[in-house]
C-alpha cells in the first residue's frame, strides 16, 4: 500500500480515538465517579463506574415541535409549544455494548429479547423475527466481536434500558434515567447555545451522523462524528434512543417539565438510526415501539438528573 494511503488510514484511526475519548474517559474523577460538588452544578464529569463523559445541559426555554428550520414534518410534530426543563447531565454518546456488559456482568440481568429468545432484525426492506438475537448481536444478527463493543448496544428494549438505570443509579448514588422526550429534543437541538440546525448539530445529516446515505447499513462506534454545540454525539443517526415518556399528542398549551401521557401503549424513540432518511434524523422527528419489544436500530443513552 503506498506511503500516503497508510498516513491516512492512520489518521482516520486517531481521529476515532480522539471523538471515543469524548464519550469515555478515566481521568478527572474521585472515587466512585463523583467530582465534588458535581450535582447538577455546570461543570462535567465523568462517572467512573462505566468512564461515560456525562455533559452538563443548563435548563432553558424553548419552542419544541416543527419550527421554521424544520421541513418534512409528520402531524404528530406540528403543534408548537414552549417548553421549559430543569438543568440536568447527559450523557456524551449512546450506552455501548461495553457499558451494557459491566450491568450484565454486575448484575445478571437477562434483556427481555434474551427471555423470549429473539429480536426484529432488518431483512431487505422488512423486519423479521430472528432467533437468538440480543444485545450481544450486531445489525447481522451475529454476535459482536470484542473490537466491536464501542458500537452503541442495541436490541434493548425500553424496559432493558430502564433497568439499566436502575443499576447505575443504585451503583452510584445518583438519579440516573432515561430522558423526557422534552428533555432529548431540547438538548438535541443545543439547549441554550442552540443554532437552530435542522440536525442535531448542523444543516448538513452527514456531517453530525450516520443514516441511510452514508452508513452502508451499518452501526458505527460512537463518537466518530461531529458533536453538537453542546458536546453530544450521535443524536442525530446512529440508532433510535429511548426516551421515558409514552407517546401521545402534543399540545399548544406551554409546559414546564412535561413527561408526557400517565398511561400509553408505545414509548418515545428519537433521533433516527443508521437505516434512516435524512427526514428521520431531524431533531424534531417522533418515533416510537413497544417497550417490550426489541430491534437492531433501538438502543439508549442516560441521563442524571432529579
Amino acid at each position: 500500500m503506498p506511503l500516503h494511503r497508510h498516513f491516512f488510514s492512520f489518521l482516520i484511526f486517531v481521529m476515532a480515538f480522539i471523538n471515543c475519548n469524548f464519550c469515555f474517559s478515566q481521568t478527572d474523577t474521585l472515587a466512585g465517579g463523583h467530582r465534588k460538588n458535581d450535582s447538577l452544578n455546570g461543570r462535567n464529569f465523568t462517572e467512573k463506574i462505566n468512564g461515560m463523559n456525562m455533559i452538563f445541559v443548563k435548563g432553558g426555554t424553548f419552542t419544541m415541535g416543527c419550527t421554521n428550520e424544520q421541513s418534512d414534518c409528520w402531524d404528530n410534530e406540528k403543534i408548537t409549544h414552549q417548553v421549559t426543563v430543569n438543568s440536568f447531565y447527559m450523557a456524551a454518546c449512546e450506552t455501548t455494548v461495553a457499558n451494557f456488559k459491566k450491568f450484565v456482568d454486575s448484575s445478571g440481568y437477562k434483556t427481555d429479547a434474551e427471555k423470549a429468545g429473539w429480536s426484529y432484525v432488518k431483512k431487505g426492506s422488512a423486519w423479521e423475527m430472528m432467533d437468538s438475537v440480543n444485545w450481544r448481536c450486531g445489525v447481522d444478527g451475529k454476535k459482536l466481536p470484542e473490537n466491536d463493543w464501542n458500537h452503541p448496544v442495541v436490541n434493548i428494549s425500553w424496559n432493558d434500558a430502564k433497568a439499566y438505570c436502575d443499576w447505575l443509579s443504585k451503583k452510584t448514588g445518583k438519579t440516573y434515567r432515561l430522558p423526557t422526550e422534552a428533555e432529548w429534543e431540547f438538548a438535541a437541538r443545543g439547549g441554550n447555545k442552540s443554532e437552530g440546525t435542522k440536525f442535531s448539530g448542523s444543516n448538513k445529516p452527514g456531517d453530525v451522523s450516520w443514516y441511510a446515505d452514508n452508513s452502508e447499513k451499518n452501526i458505527h462506534a460512537v463518537g466518530q462524528k461531529t458533536a453538537n454545540e453542546l458536546g453530544l454525539f450521535d443524536m442525530s443517526g446512529n440508532v433510535w434512543e429511548w426516551c421515558n415518556d409514552w407517546e401521545g399528542d402534543y399540545s399548544a398549551t406551554a409546559q414546564i417539565n412535561p413527561k408526557g401521557p400517565s398511561t400509553g401503549v408505545n414509548k418515545i424513540l428519537r433521533g433516527g438510526s443508521f437505516l434512516s432518511f435524512y427526514w428521520s434524523i431531524r431533531t424534531t422527528n417522533r418515533n416510537s415501539y413497544n417497550p417490550a419489544n426489541s430491534c437492531t436500530a433501538n438502543g439508549f443513552r442516560v441521563v442524571m438528573g432529579k
